[in-house]
């Protein structure tokens, strides 16, 4: 077998931190710099973008004040992978809440982006097993369809995703989310009235 004419790079050359929701949400500069790195790495419209007015081809964008949305619940945090030079090269958002009947907590990734010069290095990996680590979460989930995010999800949490599993407990774990962000958002509301 021929030697690899690509060498890998090392993990240890980025830096790593957590940052909780509500500290994010104030940080400008970070939310226009995680806005940039989803709209010039995450993805384009396909073709069925058309049915909800969107262009084939065309780049999916966010702004900083989406990014900051993702981030209103309490619970929530900014997972980041950066260049020693402070340059963002991949973020995850995730947030933890109870589980129903008290079957132990979730954790909920709902979103996560890697520049395109760094992936395949582990990073998508190592920003997702900075959420559940060695966790023993009743739930983990990812809002994606991506085949490689899935296999990340699967390589941070050391578990295989199930699809009977998700089958009969996806709606359960889904619904107690939407409570805990409903209730989040009545919250905030009831904070910025006050």
């Amino acid at each position: 077998m021929a030697p690899s004419t690509t060498e890998a790079r090392p993990l240890w050359r980025f830096h790593w931190r957590r940052v909780p929701g509500t500290h994010a949400r104030q940080d400008a500069e970070l939310l226009a710099a995680c806005a940039e790195l989803y709209s010039t790495s995450y993805g384009v419209w396909s073709d069925a973008a058309t049915r909800i007015h969107r262009t084939p081809g065309e780049r999916i964008r966010r702004s900083p004040q989406d990014i900051a949305e993702l981030l209103e619940s309490p619970d929530s945090f900014l997972a980041l992978a950066e260049l020693s030079s402070g340059e963002l090269v991949g973020y995850c958002i995730a947030v933890f809440t109870a589980a129903p009947e008290g079957q132990g907590r979730i954790a909920w990734v709902s979103q996560l982006v890697v520049g395109d010069a760094y992936r395949n290095e582990g990073v998508a990996t190592n920003l997702l097993f900075s959420v559940w680590g060695f966790s023993d979460h009743y739930a983990c989930g990812l809002v994606t369809s991506n085949p490689f995010a899935v296999r990340a999800l699967e390589s941070a949490t050391r578990r295989a995703c199930r699809l009977g599993e998700i089958r009969r407990r996806g709606n359960h774990v889904l619904h107690a989310l939407e409570e805990r962000s409903r209730t989040c958002r009545r919250n905030c509301r009831m904070a910025q009235n006050a």
